[in-house]
């Protein structure tokens, strides 16, 4: 009885499976069928598959809309000849590769073409679109195709006014007859994205009547950026990311229609012409990445219709213009790396929609703008490496209902000469940042809202996990606080806990003390952390542990005690985000507790004398000077000799004993290796090993001692005596120098050539200008953060520095780099780049 029943109900399903297939056979022959009277096919976003091989044959098929159905498979594949009726084929947003067939140039009665974004491959012939008269729309772009139209075929498109070849790899030169042949019918032409180099005579204006809408960029094209002359009531010009080098003078005359205009990324030069603010009717305006220099125009801060205004990257000087007014409605305002002076301007309280406010990496002095805070839209404000000062105070008979900077999710002050403490209160006022995000938020952008709306995304810069990063989307749910390098004092807020969707927190360089609070176990979508470089005591909190969001920790280079907890995120940061903590103990530290629950850990040392050493940093100081008439004298600044003696015992007994026995032998030994390096010329700055041994042994030893300081900025040939600050090898010959340390501070303040009452110039040993005071310094055990007066010091010639700074800079042995708050490759960088030069804080010079 059971298994005739079980043979029952598989019958019954062979059956309903045999009706099925049945109905769906019948289905498809009614709809091919039907096709045959169709005149137009219209599947969007359906996902369908595959394209019939016989849909472009039916007889009386006029349109095809097939866009966004992740169509497969190639157009190879089609049957020719195709359907000669066919007016509109759109295969746009789909998976459609292979090469495009020649065949759909055939089509002479074809209005639109379009296959963007798909993945068609190969040499598009171009030779016989010639017939096809009344082809209105051709858009190819965003493929990987290629074009050969060397007969000049597309020029007989009499009646085209959309032409797409944007994205694909296009070479060669744009033709000139695109100005002559189509200037009274083409509307929009976009070749961004492509490899064009050229234009066909580099034409400064053009005559185009109807365009509404240029985009040559992202090429490689060179020469003058060519301008049209054009009575459309809109037009959108995009010139961005070229090599375009000068463009017609009061080129503004030309853009009294313009809504969008884009010269980003070019090496366009000189001030920008008045005439700019006969553009009145911009809505985005982006003229950064280029050497644009002289005041910033006032017409631009003061429009009432532009939305964004890009200056970043140029060499703009002087005030930002201080007239915003009523019914301002910009909206992102980047000034980022210019020369701007003065205070911020308060007008810009008038922008009541500003979302993004960035004017770092200028010479502004001024106190933070609390008055900033009552704008309610205020995102993201970026004003690192400027001369702002004072204190970061509570906000005054302000409570959290006031909503100031109540929409910020980006705050970067790092660089500049805050002190004190920080208010607990302020971070209270962050209520983006105390909200959960539970969705992916959205991107800042920006659109034209015009006939052709073109949408535009800001873009910031960040220190983010250990680096600095762009983001070309900002999303609303990336939040960061950056106030590194800087002289904050006293506690860390706990009220920073209370920022629980946070991503990023960085308060490094600076002067905090106390305990890690440990209510920053509450920010669970935090990725990096960055403390280091403080004064922060006592020990880990635990429940750091639980932040399973994080990515990058740094909490080097403070006073931090006893064991670095363990579990999670713990387990996978490396000894570099502990080091300079001579009381912690624990993985991923060599340095092992006393017992699992240790409470005051001790590492395990040699016996005798170099015990001593093993617990304590080993410094020197020497440093010897006097007035007008001496030179100044020298600064050797080691690590514990007790590490050098457990890295090349070998090395530290070739000057007749164990140097940990005295730290003055290892002044010998440094002086007698560098003498006799110098005798024997072995001036190699690619830390290849000498061929003598003996010279060889001491450079493994020492390079592992001082990371290669003394390996690599040994001089070939004697620096002139006017080279400041140093000097390592004097006229005579004989080597009396062991080492060139340099601190640097590269918030780029210092002009060139500029002097404050704080300091004199710094002439090398045995030149003819005297030194200046030198500022107090102090190098304090691991832990401790280092003290210093800063004090100026200037070259005494322009061409002293520049080829000599990076490379001493990038010799700086880790154990100096707890004084700095930035090392070579930014010092680098600028030095590349030419401008300003940073200050020396402390200068261990040689003679």
């Amino acid at each position: 009885m059971a298994g005739g029943g079980s043979d029952s109900a598989v019958l019954e399903g062979q059956r309903r499976a045999q009706r099925g297939w049945e109905a769906r056979v019948l289905a498809e022959i009614v709809f091919v069928e039907l096709l045959f009277v169709f005149s137009k096919i219209i599947f969007a976003a359906v996902g369908i598959g595959k394209i019939p091989q016989s849909l472009f044959a039916l007889p009386r098929l006029e349109n095809v809309y097939l866009q966004e159905n992740q169509l497969s498979g190639s157009l190879e594949d089609i049957p020719y000849p195709l359907t000669s009726s066919l007016l509109c084929i759109d295969l746009a947003n789909n998976q459609l590769s292979g090469p495009i067939p020649n065949s759909l140039f055939h089509l002479t009665n074809l209005n639109y073409l379009i296959l963007e974004s798909n993945k068609f491959t190969g040499t598009v012939e171009l030779s016989s679109v010639w017939k096809q008269k009344n082809l209105f729309i051709l858009s190819l772009s965003n493929n990987l195709i290629s074009l050969i139209d060397d007969e000049g075929t597309l020029k007989y498109l009499d009646a085209v006014s959309l032409l797409d070849l944007s994205s694909n790899q296009i070479t060669g030169a744009i033709p000139n007859w695109i100005w002559e042949n189509w200037k009274g019918h083409l509307n929009i032409l976009n070749l961004s994205c492509n490899m064009l180099t050229t234009l066909e005579q580099s034409p400064s204006l053009v005559n185009m009547s109807n365009l509404a809408y240029l985009d040559l960029s992202f090429n490689r094209l060179q020469g003058s950026i060519p301008i049209p002359v054009t009575t459309s009531s809109e037009i959108a010009l995009d010139y961005s990311n070229n090599h375009f080098s000068s463009i017609v003078p009061n080129f503004g005359i030309y853009l009294e229609n313009a809504s969008y205009i884009n010269f980003s990324n070019n090496k366009l030069s000189g001030n920008v012409p008045s005439s700019i603010c006969n553009a009145s009717k911009a809505i985005i305006t982006d003229l950064s990445g280029n050497n644009y220099s002289g005041s910033v125009p006032a017409c631009l801060t003061g429009s009432v219709n532009l939305s964004v205004l890009k200056l970043r990257d140029n060499q703009f000087h002087g005030v930002l213009p201080n007239n915003s007014r009523e019914g301002c409605n910009l909206q992102s305002i980047d000034v980022n790396g210019n020369q701007i002076e003065g205070k911020l301007p308060r007008s810009l309280s008038y922008c009541q929609y500003l979302e993004l406010l960035d004017a770092g990496n200028n010479q502004i002095v001024d106190s933070f703008p609390f008055w900033l805070g009552k704008l309610p839209n205020l995102r993201v404000l970026v004003l690192r490496s400027n001369k702002l000062n004072g204190t970061i105070r509570g906000l005054k008979g302000c409570h959290q209902n006031c909503n100031h900077f109540k929409r910020l999710q980006i705050i970067d002050l790092a660089s500049n000469h805050f002190s004190g403490n920080i208010h607990p209160e302020w971070f209270e006022h962050f209520q983006s940042m105390m909200e959960n995000d539970n969705d992916e938020g959205h991107i800042l952008e920006h659109t034209t809202n015009t006939k052709i709306p073109l949408l535009y995304q800001d873009i910031t810069v960040v220190n983010y996990k250990g680096g600095t990063l762009m983001f070309t989307k900002i999303l609303t749910t990336f939040k960061v606080i950056d106030l590194s390098d800087n002289s904050f004092g006293g506690p860390i807020p706990k009220s920073l806990g209370k920022l629980v969707s946070l991503r990023g927190l960085n308060l490094s360089h600076n002067a905090f003390t106390g305990h890690i609070p440990s209510q920053l176990n509450s920010l669970t979508q935090l990725e990096s952390l960055d403390l280091s470089w403080n004064k922060l005591s006592g020990e880990i909190p635990p429940e750091l542990a639980s932040l399973t969001s994080l990515a990058w920790l740094n909490l080097s280079y403070n006073n931090l005690t006893r064991r670095i907890p363990q579990g999670n995120q713990f387990g996978s940061f490396s000894n570099s985000s502990f080091e300079g903590n001579v009381n912690l103990c624990g993985k991923p530290l060599s340095k092992q507790c006393d017992t699992p629950g240790s409470t005051s850990p001790s590492a395990s040392a040699p016996s005798g004398t170099n015990s001593f050493w093993q617990d304590r940093l080993g410094v020197i100081l020497l440093f010897i000077f006097s007035g007008l008439g001496f030179t100044v004298g020298f600064i050797l600044a080691v690590w514990s000799s007790g590490a050098i003696y457990k890295q090349c015992a070998l090395c530290a007994n070739l000057c007749g004993g164990p140097v940990a026995h005295s730290l003055e032998h290892l002044v010998a030994l440094v002086v007698w290796w560098w003498k006799k390096r110098a005798m024997t010329k072995q001036t190699d700055r690619t830390g290849h090993p000498s061929s003598d041994p003996l010279i060889a042994d001491c450079n493994i030893c020492l390079k592992s001692a001082t990371s290669g300081t003394l390996d690599t900025i040994s001089p070939s040939s004697p620096p002139p005596s006017s080279s400041p600050p140093y000097n390592l090898m004097p006229h005579s010959g004989e080597v009396q120098v062991v080492a060139v340390i340099t601190d640097w501070d590269v918030r780029d303040r210092l002009r060139w050539g500029r002097r404050t009452a704080r300091g004199g110039s710094l002439a090398a040993a045995g030149g003819g200008a005297a030194a200046g005071p030198p500022g107090r310094h102090a190098l304090q055990p691991s832990g401790r953060a280092c003290t210093m007066q800063e004090r100026e010091i200037v070259p005494s010639s322009p061409g002293g520095w520049p080829g000599e700074i990076p490379a001493l800079v990038q010799t700086l042995p880790p154990l100096t780099r707890r004084c700095t708050s930035s090392i070579a490759g930014r010092v680098a960088g600028k030095a590349a780049g030419g401008g300003t030069w940073p200050r020396p804080r402390l200068v261990f010079a040689a003679t």
